[in-house]
């Protein structure tokens, strides 16, 4: 922790504890705490931990959380108004004395990244085509391998056929996702229904660096129209309001995650040890649309 507050982001101070009973108590610290930026009664506080590798005394899914807990041992002095603060002035002063909960952090042995790719001559950018034709590519990258079972796109769809016939947008089993570095051979399967399109993998496929994929879907603009026909597309958040612990990839799945992946940290690792999670809380998700139009 920074013992300076002109120099905050030097972290020339530091203490350790043992955690007893889920709590890490410091005490006698004597941390510079800078003035918000943002908030003039406010200060910002940052907390940094180490953690055991996952495998090594932790486990994949573990989750940590930050408390601030505002109790009776608490002081805090003002470094130019020399103002002290404790638990029963605070009270006075700001009329609350309550602790501070954090968010929850999850442990994993390596994580994916997603990112919408269209540097690709095969990856549309803004046109559509009629077709089976090319209508997203994603890259994934992970610093150690990890595995892909299922992903979900938001498809938008404007003057397509989208009912469940051949060349339509709604055809079972109608899009597919293809290494880009080869579009021969699908990689799996998916369907079109009510702007959503759920495609899985039919083996588990591994990413260890950069992978890239393509996903290919029967486009047919609808006749008549007035407008040239559209899609947007992008990747689905998850719509879960918590954190879920690693099981199996069928109980992931039957719990409706949309997008599902695994870290291989179980011994054995496979589709039916517990080791697969959702993308809950993934900032990175390239969420934003990818608009196409009738070229």
């Amino acid at each position: 922790y920074p013992t300076e507050v002109d120099d905050p982001d030097t972290l020339d101070g530091s203490s350790q504890v043992t955690v007893v009973s889920g709590n890490a108590t410091f005490t006698s610290l004597d941390v510079a705490v800078p003035k918000s930026e943002d908030d003039e009664n406010a200060i910002e506080v940052e907390l940094y931990i180490t953690t055991n590798a996952v495998g090594e005394g932790a486990t994949s899914g573990n989750q940590v959380q930050f408390d601030f807990d505002e109790g009776a041992g608490f002081k805090a002095v003002g470094v130019g108004s020399g103002t002290t603060i404790t638990h029963d002035s605070a009270s006075t002063l700001f009329g609350t004395t309550s602790d501070v909960t954090g968010n929850d952090t999850a442990l994993y042995r390596a994580m994916p990244t997603f990112a919408t790719d269209t540097s690709d001559s095969e990856c549309p950018s803004s046109a559509l085509s009629a077709g089976t034709t090319g209508v997203y590519c994603f890259s994934v990258s992970a610093d150690s391998p990890i595995s892909l079972k299922k992903i979900t796109l938001a498809a938008t769809a404007s003057n397509l056929d989208t009912a469940n016939g051949a060349g339509q947008l709604g055809l079972t089993n109608g899009w597919n996702i293809y290494d880009l570095n080869d579009t021969s051979t699908s990689l799996g399967t998916g369907t079109w229904v009510s702007s959503v399109a759920t495609i899985t993998f039919t083996a588990e496929e591994e990413v260890n660096g950069t992978s890239y994929y393509l996903v290919k879907a029967p486009v047919q603009f609808t006749s008549g129209r007035y407008v040239g026909a559209s899609l947007s597309i992008n990747m689905s958040a998850e719509t879960t309001s918590a954190h879920a612990s690693p099981t199996t990839y069928a109980l992931a799945n039957t719990a409706g995650a949309l997008n599902i992946w695994s870290d291989q940290t179980a011994a054995d690792h496979a589709v039916t040890t517990s080791d697969w999670m959702d993308t809950y809380k993934f900032s990175d998700l390239p969420t934003s649309s990818l608009s196409l139009t009738e070229s």
